[in-house]
């Protein structure tokens, strides 16, 4: 764990706190929702950095990676 991948949002989180994010591998991840209106928006590309799975619902949880969109490192 501790890997970045490229993903884009695809949707909000049930309760809205997270994004579901699709990593380019196919797979998707849980992200938390930064606070404020600086934050990414749905269909976003982003840099998502992998942290584990959660054991308790077997879903892969990572975290975004600050400021740093995919046209933003290409």
């Amino acid at each position: 764990m501790g890997q970045i991948y490229p993903a884009v949002l695809t949707s909000m989180t049930p309760a809205g706190s997270g994004w579901r994010a699709r990593l380019e591998c196919g797979v998707d991840a849980i992200v938390p929702r930064p606070y404020g209106s600086n934050g990414p928006i749905l269909g976003d590309a982003v840099i998502i950095r992998l942290l584990g799975i959660n054991q308790a619902t077997g879903a892969v949880v990572g975290t975004l990676v600050q400021g740093k969109t995919i046209s933003s490192i290409r």
